[in-house]
């Protein structure tokens, strides 16, 4: 059925392997529906790179798959995904300040935040830098709430941060839905849907053209974040 898509890929494609954002079990549950099986994984440059990948006999879709052979985690009490094994680098060159920052007993803090569940599989959440935390104490993961935004295609580009103790939501839309505040009201509701009032979008914010972003493309958080 899916033939023709194959053969665009050159008619032996059977695995992607991916890495380095966040990736919408939406788009490994659509590749494979045409043959091809997306196989999403993790790591870090002080860990040459790889710490963690779905397997094609065993992966779970959200997830960056399973540690490999050798490699311990751990969560820390803020939520913050760390790692020990042989891969984990010895530390900066030449910058013993900046190494104690992140190593500590072998154990590297990664930065990430996330989760394993009950079969040793490796969710991410987040950032630690981006974590937003509210006066009464909670903390909000702002990468969680945009990636609900971007399931819908009307949503170009999103920020998600705190201002006066409420969440607020930024949009960059398509060009058909400019100006529809009541459309992304209503996409609003559809996000905070289920969660803990804590964590949902007080209001959003439209915007006509892009967030500001780095060479590599991705939005620069602290440069768009009114203050």
């Amino acid at each position: 059925m899916f033939k023709e898509i194959i053969d665009h890929f050159g008619g032996n494609l059977r695995w992607i392997v991916c890495g380095g954002a966040h990736l919408d079990p939406f788009y490994v549950k659509a590749f494979r529906d045409f043959g091809i099986e997306i196989l999403n994984g993790y790591g870090t440059t002080e860990c040459s790179p790889c710490v963690a990948v779905n397997r094609s006999y065993y992966g779970r879709d959200g997830s960056v798959g399973l540690l490999l052979p050798g490699m311990e985690a751990r969560i820390s009490s803020e939520g913050e995904i760390q790692m020990k094994g042989p891969v984990v680098m010895k530390g900066y060159y030449d910058e013993p300040e900046g190494t104690a920052e992140v190593l500590q007993d072998g154990w590297y803090s990664t930065g990430d935040l996330g989760y394993l569940d009950k079969d040793g599989f490796l969710f991410l959440t987040g950032r630690m830098k981006n974590l937003i935390i509210l006066s009464n104490g909670e903390n909000i993961s702002p990468e969680e709430l945009e990636n609900d935004f971007h399931k819908d295609l009307a949503v170009n580009e999103v920020l998600v941060y705190e201002k006066d103790n409420k969440i607020i939501a930024e949009i960059y839309p398509d060009e058909e839905h400019m100006g529809d505040t009541g459309y992304f009201e209503a996409l609003m509701e559809k996000v905070n849907e289920g969660r803990p009032a804590y964590k949902q979008i007080a209001s959003v914010k439209l915007r006509d053209t892009e967030f500001i972003k780095n060479t590599s493309k991705k939005i620069v958080r602290y440069k768009n974040i009114p203050q």
